[in-house]
């Protein structure tokens, strides 16, 4: 299933199963359940992030706070098949179930069997960290977790399914949000540096390889540049002509710098696209395809990512590599990466931004992404320069293995 189609079922399948279920969480929350949330040292406590491998890194926060308070408690994901590489990278939850999405029936089927793995589980808490998915909260009531912690927005119907509603503050960043969903339990930090990304020796030699056999010097610096920004919204792409008039000017400013654009295997053939027209590609090359832990090392080698508001942009504040990053349609104050390393272009035209989790999911332009276009190459090159003379590759701390 695209994720169109699994919007259009969140929605036409959520709302009535919001409404038909709510009675029964009354019922559960005034006669059956406790009243006071309690987690003991060794409870079972469920995290619900379905969508987005860049959300899993941006809740990590808020998951280490609640692994710091409860030590002996057991931390379990539910999340997309397609995002389990990530969780399975960070190593912070105990057990990770993944729901694959192929077509309709095998995410029901994958659906119920987590079902009935929850009820014989029994969580104490579940916190349902999606952004008003009616999907994700159904889940959260029907996995008979005790209490249900979640968003809540006067503007978003999810029926009253939540044990514990959190006001998500459209003024405050996405990490800090999570942060408050775990303090219903007690936990809270005031450290939101994102988990690095691992990698092991395997992989560094993976990338030691790549570039040996594309005949990169060993004292090369890199610049990756990642075009994508996922099929959710492709209005947040910068276009690509004008990425390739970036890269093209900064070829021709630094004679030691490799250009390596990367993205997910399914991304390599838009890649080959942009570059087609790009008659000399020496020092520029297609790097598209690495896994989670392969791109975490490479990033390790890398000066510089130049990147649109997606995952790749939260893998490499993980690793803290310093980037350069462009938004328009998404909020800046939501998603954007924090700290000096990490420079940000945004045009403010009067529609930007237009995203947001309780309304509009899709850009009012349709494609015409104006937002996007405002930002030139050259503003871009000479963020750039300034990012490359301020910051080194030695500077970043060493990898996690």
């Amino acid at each position: 299933m695209n994720i169109l189609t699994m919007k259009w079922i969140d929605l036409l399948v959520g709302i009535p199963l919001c409404v038909l279920l709510t009675p029964l969480a009354w019922i559960g929350r005034h006669i059956l359940r406790p009243a006071v949330l309690q987690v003991e040292e060794k409870s079972d406590i469920l995290f619900i992030k379905m969508m987005g491998i860049g959300s899993i890194l941006l809740a990590t926060p808020a998951v280490r706070a609640v692994r710091s308070q409860f030590p002996g408690a057991r931390l379990h994901l539910v999340t997309f098949r397609n995002a389990r590489h990530m969780a399975d990278n960070l190593r912070i939850f105990d057990e990770i179930h993944s729901l694959r999405t192929a077509n309709l029936w095998v995410f029901g089927y994958d659906t119920v069997v987590f079902l009935f793995h929850s009820w014989r589980q029994g969580y104490v808490v579940a916190f349902d960290f999606e952004f008003f998915s009616k999907f994700s909260v159904v889940l959260a009531f029907l996995s008979g977790a005790c209490h249900i912690v979640g968003f809540r927005s006067p503007l978003v119907f999810r029926g009253s399914l939540l044990t514990h509603p959190v006001y998500f503050n459209h003024y405050r960043h996405v990490t800090e949000n999570f942060v408050s969903q775990v303090r219903a339990i007690g936990a809270d930090t005031t450290d939101l540096l994102l988990s690095p990304m691992r990698y092991n020796a395997e992989d560094e030699s993976f990338v030691v390889s790549f570039l040996s056999q594309q005949a990169v010097p060993s004292d090369a610096r890199l610049i990756l540049v990642n075009i994508h920004a996922g099929d959710l919204c492709l209005e947040r792409r910068w276009p690509a002509a004008y990425y390739r008039e970036l890269v093209q000017a900064l070829r021709k400013r630094y004679t030691d710098v490799w250009f390596l654009f990367v993205g997910a295997p399914k991304e390599k053939a838009y890649v080959d696209e942009t570059l087609q027209s790009i008659e000399d590609k020496f020092r520029i090359l297609n790097a598209a395809g690495f896994s989670l832990y392969q791109m975490a090392a490479l990033m390790r080698r890398s000066a510089l990512l130049i990147s649109n508001d997606s995952g790749p942009l939260h893998f490499a504040e993980s690793v803290e590599l310093p980037t350069v990053s462009f938004f328009g349609p998404a909020p800046v104050n939501l998603f954007s990466p924090k700290g000096p390393r990490h420079r940000i272009l945004y045009a403010r035209v009067e529609c930007s931004p237009c995203l947001n989790y309780y309304g509009l999911t899709r850009p009012i332009c349709q494609g015409n992404n104006v937002c996007m276009k405002n930002i030139l190459p050259e503003q871009a090159e000479q963020v750039v320069v300034e990012q490359l003379e301020r910051w080194h590759p030695e500077d970043a701390p060493t990898g996690a293995s």
